[in-house]
């Protein structure tokens, strides 16, 4: 079964616009060891 861990951060550019960024820690064998997320979210 896989397990992670995951943790990020949201950083407001504006009112519009969001930067995202996290990082997902694999708990298990099934999961990799680290992976790194970034998002970006326009609101319109």
């Amino acid at each position: 079964m896989p397990v992670y861990a995951l943790g990020g951060a949201i950083y407001s550019l504006n009112a519009n616009v969001d930067l995202s960024l996290g990082l997902k820690f694999g708990v298990t064998k099934p999961e990799p060891d680290f992976a790194g997320l970034a998002g970006i979210t326009l609101r319109f």
